[in-house]
């Protein structure tokens, strides 16, 4: 593909082979020097979000004056140059962007490379864009935008030694719920907003009890994840309360009342809680048909 004299900002990386130059903020997945010589020692970036990575070119005093690492976030402005051997992407300028409180503005930014289970995270990315509500959808962002808490969520396992219990796990068993309950048609668009949003964060207080090597973190070794649900989500449920009380609490209560722990629901429980309830216990308790990766590749939102 050729590139044009366009410039942007914040391309989804998949796309950035389009542009002469571009500026952005992007996960920074692998650093590594290419130049033996340490005068004039370059080293190749490889850049991340939620469409692929992009390998970029930087110079030894840009990433030892910034304190560049792996894995962490970075601003980037990036140049299109032609060479003999092709175009070369360089960065003009490279910052660090590590004390960011976010990842970035949507879940674009969220790093397909560090997801264990890329066609997952294609599906969740599907079921995310089919949430009607934006204040649900922007409760999601305020969750997974979170530095410590969207990778996490991407690697950790759902447990240790029950179900799910490897790597990714833990966004496979969110995926396979929220799948389920999104293909009730009894619920109304908001019941299934919110079933959908609940079900694909009803664990993550995981992100700080589990690790991606399947080992405990301290906190966990101390906490139950259920307990860390609500604090993981505090800030972001006091956003949607200040738009839509009725909405935060809800959260709450599906969250607290024993749906996701004891997989049962008593008579008088509306739809809602028994059609997550029951979803829950078939990701849990049974092999899961994953058949609706095939879908969710065919309908994976071109950005989020």
């Amino acid at each position: 593909m050729n590139t044009t004299t366009h410039e942007t900002v914040q391309p989804l990386l998949a796309d950035a082979a389009i542009y002469r130059r571009f500026i952005g903020r992007y996960y920074l997945s692998a650093l590594k020097a290419v130049s033996p010589e340490r005068d004039n020692e370059v080293f190749e970036l490889t850049l991340s979000d939620s469409s692929g990575d992009l390998t970029v070119i930087a110079r030894h005093d840009q990433v030892a004056d910034e304190v560049i690492l792996e894995h962490s976030m970075v601003h980037v402005e990036v140049a299109a140059l032609p060479t003999r051997v092709g175009i070369v992407r360089v960065c003009k300028n490279l910052t660090c962007a590590a004390a960011s409180k976010r990842l970035g503005n949507s879940l674009s930014a969220l790093p397909l490379s560090q997801c264990p289970q890329p066609d997952v995270f294609k599906a969740f990315l599907v079921l995310y864009a089919r949430i009607q509500s934006p204040l649900m959808r922007r409760f999601i962002d305020d969750v997974l935008l979170q530095p410590k808490i969207g990778i996490s969520f991407l690697q950790c396992p759902a447990s240790l030694r029950s179900h799910h219990a490897y790597v990714g796990g833990l966004i496979e068993h969110a995926v396979e719920v929220a799948w389920n309950v999104s293909g009730v048609h009894a619920l109304t668009d908001i019941e299934r907003d919110v079933a959908v949003v609940a079900a694909l964060l009803h664990a993550v207080g995981k992100t700080r009890t589990l690790t991606a090597g399947s080992t405990k973190t301290a906190l966990g070794t101390l906490v139950e994840p259920e307990l860390l649900t609500l604090e993981v989500c505090a800030d972001a449920l006091h956003n949607l309360e200040y738009h839509s009380p009725s909405l935060a609490n809800q959260l709450r209560y599906i969250w607290t009342s024993g749906i996701f722990r004891e997989h049962t629901c008593g008579q008088n429980e509306a739809l809602l809680y028994d059609v997550l309830a029951r979803s829950v216990k078939s990701s849990k308790v049974s092999q899961q048909s994953m058949a609706f990766l095939a879908e969710a590749e065919i309908d994976t939102p071109a950005f989020v």
